[in-house]
C-alpha cells in the first residue's frame, strides 16, 4: 500500500520527499513540462506529484529522480530528522 502526505510520498519501506525534485528542477531552471518530456509524462502529471494530488509510482519517482542526477536515496526522508 501506499500513501502520499502533502509533498511526502510514501511506500511500504520508504518515504521520499519529492520536495527535493521540485527544488533540483527548479535549480536545474526545468519547467515542469520540460521535465514530463524528458521522462515522458503529461506535465499535469508532474504538477499533480510536485503538489501531492497525486502519488506517481516507485518508477516514476525513479525516472524524476535520474533525470535530475538525483538517487532515490537523496529523497529518502530520516525519520530521526521528522
Amino acid at each position: 500500500m501506499t500513501t502520499i502526505k502533502g509533498s511526502f510520498y510514501t511506500d511500504r519501506e520508504m518515504r521520499y520527499d519529492i520536495r527535493k525534485i521540485t527544488k533540483a528542477r527548479l535549480v536545474k531552471g526545468w519547467s515542469q513540462t520540460s521535465i514530463a518530456r524528458k521522462v515522458g509524462l503529461d506535465p499535469s502529471t508532474i504538477s499533480s506529484i510536485e503538489t501531492g494530488k497525486f502519488q506517481g509510482s516507485p518508477e516514476t519517482i525513479r525516472k524524476l529522480a535520474d533525470v535530475l542526477g538525483l538517487s532515490m536515496e537523496d529523497l529518502i526522508i530520516d525519520e530521526v530528522s521528522q
